[in-house]
């Protein structure tokens, strides 16, 4: 058995926090795991550079290829720093794509050392 918090509402007007006994498989374990590591990529999130209303971020839970997240106002993208920068996916505009490419190149051994202190190798 494990204790999970469970939300509760009380009067409408807010919350509280209490906890609910539950059991489950093996299958729903590691399903619940692999949430909880979505979940903590979305919170562990290291902003490697902030230019241009461009933010760059490496999540500690991602893994290989090395890659770098860039976010801004109007969408986000995801680079692969390997050999060359490489967009991989983009919801960008095609301004702020081709910015943030060359954003990257000229910091690439940045962001390759900030790889490799998060997650140690390259």
């Amino acid at each position: 058995m494990i204790f999970l918090p469970r939300l509760s509402v009380m009067d409408g007007r807010g919350f509280s926090l209490g906890y609910k006994i539950i059991s489950f498989s093996l299958v729903e374990y590691k399903n619940i795991c692999y949430l909880c590591t979505v979940i903590r990529k979305h919170y562990d999130m290291p902003t490697v550079l902030d230019l241009f209303g461009l933010k760059f971020i490496i999540f500690t839970a991602d893994r290989q290829p090395p890659h770098c997240h860039v976010k801004s106002s109007n969408g986000a993208a995801k680079f692969i720093i390997k050999d060359k920068v490489e967009c991989v996916e983009s919801t960008l505009k095609p301004k702020e794509q081709k910015l943030a490419e060359y954003v990257l190149e000229e910091n690439l051994e940045n962001i390759r050392e900030a790889w490799k202190r998060i997650h140690g190798e390259f």
